[in-house]
């Protein structure tokens, strides 16, 4: 018994243990052990508006309580299929988050025989008061990393726009708008300057150039005045600003995500893995990118734009003169084209009628009515005048009598139909008066 009570105390020792272990581990990485991934956890937030002959598109990127912008452009119809590029990825195999107003607007502007419409992953409705986050995205950060203390006419690598699908000359006049950048330190642009550019200057002023580098700077310091170096070296260089300083010494692992394989290997978004070394600061780029390689499968996707977003002709009424015509016809197209209830409430609710004041479309269809009503009277009486008229007519002028017979025969039915259709016309002008008052009066 005592044996028996040690092997259990044992074997719960172990199961403790590796409680402990796998509690540690989920701590440490907040990595679900059932197979759950992460990238499921990201949501691409997205705005996009027209206005003025512009659109104006916004994308955070979502996770936990962490956010930040991904990309935010304004850009003309020209420019749509440099846009569409830019933005391709972020739509791509991803969780969507945008107005569904804002979605059909993205749709229709960008749906064209030249754009393959990307797969998205899912799709959730966002509410129009979301508060986006500004800020440069983590692309700009890594860029602006790269160009400092590059010439100013220098070559900019490749891989910005082919890789990281960047927009080169936008990005840089973005940098320096929000004075991140410069290249109008004359300090620094002096002391980054070549030989040959630094020997330029002291030949316009007559001095000799002979000497290393710091003795011609040196010497450029002294003898020259400071309004002509700030003219000379103005333009050459790009430099961080104090701000851009500060902001670079927060983001030094995109520089490491941006030299690993991995990243460069599995095509690993930058702003996801920006996210994730935010949440797990004691993770080395290494560690995170394999993070995100653990749920980079891509599945197959199944989403269909044209369902989702309900696109078809469209072929409902437009106006209550449509419902009216519909019964202004044979006594044939009448059964095969009955109004339904679906297509007259989808006039009635309509907002005002297309700019129409609600109370005049209501008295120009009843006065339609009330003038049809009187067209189908004014029938009546006539046919009335013509069974007199052959009440008085002798009967050696009727040459036979089956022909007032026939005559009743084809009338009857006729007299039949005017009494539905009056039936149908009152019936609609008494739901249209219960509509209006209840409209004017209980809303």
């Amino acid at each position: 018994m005592l044996v028996f009570s040690k092997k259990i105390a044992e074997k719960a020792k172990h199961l403790f243990l590796f409680a402990c272990l796998v509690n540690i581990q989920y701590n440490k990485n907040d990595i679900y052990l059932i197979g759950l991934g992460k990238m499921s956890l990201f949501y691409y937030i997205v705005s996009f508006k027209e206005q003025n002959d512009k659109f104006h598109i916004r994308i955070n990127l979502e996770y936990a309580n962490y956010l930040v912008s991904v990309f935010e452009r304004k850009f003309s119809v020209m420019e749509k299929k440099r846009i569409f590029t830019q933005i391709f990825n972020y739509f791509s195999f991803t969780n969507i988050k945008m107005t569904k107003n804002e979605l059909v607007l993205l749709y229709n502007t960008f749906k064209h025989d030249d754009f393959i419409l990307p797969d998205l992953t899912s799709f959730l409705e966002l509410t129009e008061d979301f508060r986006f986050s500004k800020g440069l995205t983590p692309k700009e950060m890594l860029f602006l990393m790269y160009i400092s203390g590059k010439s100013k006419d220098a070559r900019i690598a490749k891989y910005w726009e082919d890789e990281y699908q960047l927009d080169v000359d936008y990005t840089i006049n973005r940098l320096i708008f929000l004075d991140y950048l410069t290249c109008s330190d004359f300090r620094y642009n002096l002391v980054k300057a070549t030989k040959k550019e630094l020997t330029k200057l002291l030949d316009q002023y007559n001095l000799s150039s002979n000497g290393s580098k710091a003795q011609l700077v040196q010497k450029i310091r002294r003898e020259i005045p400071v309004d002509v170096q700030k003219d000379y070296f103005n333009g050459l260089y790009y430099n961080q600003t104090i701000k851009g300083e500060q902001i670079v010494l927060t983001c030094q692992h995109l520089n490491d995500f941006h030299k690993s394989y991995y990243r460069y290997a599995n095509q690993l978004r930058i702003e996801e893995f920006y996210l994730l070394s935010k949440r797990f600061k004691d993770l080395d780029a290494k560690e995170v990118c394999k993070m995100m390689l653990d749920d980079n499968n891509k599945a197959a996707s199944s989403f269909d734009w044209d369902k989702l977003l309900e696109i078809k002709d469209d072929k409902k009424l437009k106006d209550f003169s449509q419902i009216i015509e519909k019964h202004e016809t044979s006594t044939q197209e009448v059964e095969t084209k009955m109004v339904t209830d679906a297509d007259f409430l989808n006039v009635v609710n309509k907002d005002a009628v297309q700019d129409k004041d609600v109370g005049d479309v209501f008295f120009q269809v009843v006065n339609k009515f009330a003038m049809k009503e009187k067209e189908d009277i004014k029938e009546q009486d006539v046919e009335g005048e013509k069974e007199t008229d052959l009440t008085k007519l002798d009967a050696d002028e009727i040459k036979n009598e089956s022909y007032t017979e026939h005559y009743y025969e084809i009338e009857k039915p006729q007299n039949n139909f005017l009494f539905f259709k009056g039936f149908i016309y009152s019936s609609l002008v008494c739901i249209l008066i219960v509509y209006i008052i209840y409209q004017f009066i209980f809303i």
